[in-house]
């Protein structure tokens, strides 16, 4: 956890030059509902060697203002160049330095601005050097230089090939991979490595494959990588590394990524880290079948290497007892599909051994359907209950069936004792569709305005039969910011948490923890959330079709607060908690303040539970809205339930380059008064210890100290002030676009109580 915050001049000479620059950053940004939300595309080059610095260059949308860098680790800093004006569409450039102490691996960064803290990409930290491709190796003549043990970045150009230059002593054993996905890039690369006179050596098609080759005997070999497509720009980028045979594993430092699919994220540890393995040092050919004798419970690892492999287990089960049975490859990030047959071994009349089939394993059903962080794997699970002692046979193979020749395939096999548990992540859902029909998935970020709601989407994994009720909690929330209750009902996938931000909200960024809590046979357990982010996407608005999508695990939940605007219109529940009997009626109502002019309709749907079915018409002129919610059309069965009503309006908001400019002023302005506000209570402290101690000349010290303090401040709000004036006056005259937003209350309890006899 670690935010740089600039300091004096460079802070200053930073906001004149980004207040100058409002109109190339706003003519930008790119045309979508909602209301603006900062967002990061790009860092590059995306990594560093520790104990160095290096320029990055951020590209995104709304990032007016964005002074700050914020990285899951507090020994990465930045410090941002002061833009001109040339440079404004090239994007903002930061110097970022890595303490020599930082650990090998990848991180999260974010950028923090006037619409609050982006969504985190990720910064890579390395042992060897590091560097960033020139232009122009486009050729084998014109390749690039690349040190063995060194990581060389580069963004992908259209249609071309890129060539790198490796030279060692003499003919070795070498590693070749390079990296995309895992570095938030959508380059899908294809890598051919041949010998000085073109003859090829190796070649791989999946981002991050270890490609393994012999150099030729003069030591010299030659690296073409293309998009698959031959895409370039930007957001198509790689990391091109070349190590010998004699380099240490990789640290594992950081969230997990890809080629990790989203439900890797529920393992409680990745039992088989996915390393580049040299097949020059794997076993040889191994039989078709083979067959253990185990113990249980026990875990063990397997490799599918051939089309004809089946790995047999033969292990007893005592009467009564229950035994999860679990497989996990794909979720590795393996192209595999796991089958398991479980069989029961017994005996003829003549006493020779039958098996007899018990359950046939593939992959599981489809999951919950999570736009942002989509669950599906092809991993099956068991639940064994022998009502007599028996021994079982488990048979394992791969559906895919193919000869994997020197890359063999991993799993990792599990049979446990039953215990039921769970696992959450915690995302920022997507905005509701505009239109309603559209599927599309962006990359998006939690920002709360003054007044304002913002929804943070829960999901759970629920293991070995467990189907309660759980209990969210969120700590670390600045004062002015709370969560509404929440519940995720039993047996139910998902849940929503509603952070409401009071009218004083100040400006804030940082992390957030989330924690579900849920009874079990064997007591109360706690799990806390982990992290998820859409990486990036692509979606054909023509065809309503997602044709890409990426979800990952981040290192931290960060938010955003904005003390500057306002949120369009607040709706609050006018109570806690509301109570009416099974099968009565309740009248729920709320409290409204709008600050916008909104030009449609607003009716909101009840959400929360799949049962809870109504809808709630609110006038943004009123300041009352109410429904009543008649329990026996809703079956709700006595218990309590955390709802919310949400749904979309068209509004309009004012926006142009000027009134950026002026909030960002505001901005700095309402920040420089919160931190000269800390210093003079830290003063005061200071004088009251003194006077406590009777130390008058400190005190008197201390007291002039005070007092410049305080007229600092006095002045500062002044300030603030007048850059709050300026921005009001500007809104009123700025032209107005008419997005559709989001809507959500706050989030209350419904107490459904057992009805009474007659």
């Amino acid at each position: 956890m670690h935010r740089t915050i600039l300091q004096g001049a460079r802070r200053r000479q930073w906001l004149i030059a980004a207040v100058t620059l409002q109109c190339f950053l706003f003519a930008g940004t790119t045309a979508r509902a909602e209301l603006p939300l900062a967002r990061l595309a790009t860092v590059f080059p995306p990594g560093a060697q520790r104990g160095t610095e290096v320029e990055i260059t951020l590209t995104g949308t709304d990032l007016d203002g964005a002074d700050r860098l914020w990285f899951s680790h507090p020994g990465i800093s930045a410090v941002p160049f002061a833009p001109t004006a040339g440079g404004a569409a090239a994007g903002l450039k930061f110097t970022v330095a890595v303490d020599p102490s930082v650990p090998p691996g990848m991180y999260d960064v974010r950028a923090v601005g006037l619409f609050g803290v982006t969504n985190p990409r990720t910064f890579e930290v390395g042992d060897g050097a590091s560097s960033a491709a020139k232009a122009g190796n486009s050729s084998i003549e014109a390749a690039a230089d690349l040190p063995l043990g060194a990581s060389m970045y580069a963004a992908a150009e259209a249609n071309v090939d890129h060539f790198y230059h490796v030279s060692v002593k003499g003919q070795r054993r070498l590693c070749v991979q390079v990296a995309t996905t895992a570095l938030d890039s959508r380059m899908e690369p294809i890598t051919t490595v041949s010998d000085g006179s073109g003859h090829e050596l190796g070649h791989g098609h999946r981002a991050g494959e270890a490609i393994w080759i012999d150099s030729s005997e003069d030591g010299i070999c030659f690296i073409r990588i293309h998009d698959v497509l031959y895409r370039g720009g930007a957001e198509y980028f790689c990391r091109v590394r070349v190590s010998g045979d004699d380099a240490r594993a990789g640290a594992e430092a950081g969230a997990l990524r890809w080629p990790f699919p989203p439900a890797a994220a529920f393992l409680d540890s990745l039992p088989l880290p996915i390393k580049a393995c040299d097949p020059a040092g794997s076993q040889g050919p191994q039989p078709a079948v083979t067959n253990r004798r185990i113990e249980l419970p026990c875990e063990m690892s397997g490799q599918f290497r051939g089309p004809r492999q089946r790995d047999e287990y033969t292990f007893d089960v005592p009467a009564g007892q229950a035994y999860w049975i679990e497989i996990v490859s794909q979720r590795l990030g393996q192209d595999t599909s796991p089958f398991l047959l479980v069989q029961r071994i017994d005996r003829d009349e003549k006493g020779a051994e039958k098996f007899v089939d018990v359950q046939e394993l593939y992959a599981p059903g489809p999951p919950a359907i999570i736009p942002e962080f989509p669950l599906g794997m092809r991993d099956p699970s068991y639940r064994l209950e022998a009502k007599q002692a028996g021994t079982y046979r488990l048979l394992v193979r791969d559906l895919f069936a193919r000869d994997r020749g020197d890359n063999p395939a991993v799993y990792h096999l599990s049979i446990r004792h039953e215990s039921p548990d769970f696992e959450l992540v915690a995302i920022p859902p997507s905005p509701l569709p505009e239109p309603a029909d559209s599927k599309d998935v962006p990359t998006w970020t939690t920002l709360l305005r003054r007044g304002g709601t913002a929804p943070i989407k829960v999901i759970v994994v629920r293991r070995d039969g467990f189907t309660g009720p759980i209990t969210l909690q969120v700590d670390g929330l600045p004062p002015e910011v709370t969560a509404g209750p929440a519940m995720i009902p039993e047996g139910s996938s998902t849940a929503t948490i509603v952070l409401q931000a009071g009218d004083d909200a100040r400006n804030w960024v940082g992390p957030i923890t989330i924690t579900g809590t849920g009874q079990t046979p064997s007591g109360e357990l706690s799990r806390v959330a982990g992290s998820g982010v859409v990486s990036f996407s692509t979606y054909k608005a023509e065809t309503k079709a997602m044709t890409l999508l990426r979800s990952r695990l981040s290192d931290q939940f960060v938010i955003g607060v904005s003390g500057v605007e306002l949120s369009p219109i607040e709706i609050t529940p006018a109570r806690e908690t509301f109570e009416a009997p099974a099968g009565g009626k309740v009248a729920l109502s709320f409290n409204v303040k709008s600050h916008a002019d909104f030009v449609s309709p607003m009716i909101l749907n009840l959400a929360g539970h799949p049962l809870a079915v109504k809808q709630l018409p609110v006038d943004p002129k009123a300041d009352k809205a109410g429904v009543e919610l008649d329990l026996s059309q809703t079956k709700l069965p006595p218990g309590r339930y955390t709802l919310h009503f949400l749904g979309q309006a068209k509004l309009k908001y004012p926006d142009s380059p000027e009134l950026r400019a002026a909030r960002i002023v505001e901005m700095s302005a309402q920040n420089h008064d919160r931190e000269l506000s800390e210093k003079v209570l830290s003063e005061a402290r200071t004088v009251g210890e003194a006077i406590k101690r009777k130390t008058a000349e400190l005190a008197m010290s201390r007291v002039r100290a005070l007092i410049t303090s305080v007229a600092d401040w006095l002045a500062a709000q002044r300030s603030t002030a007048a850059a709050a004036a300026r921005a009001t006056e500007l809104a009123a005259h700025a032209p107005a676009k008419e997005p559709t937003i989001s809507i959500y209350t706050g989030a209350f309890e419904l107490n459904v109580v057992p009805a009474v006899g007659k």
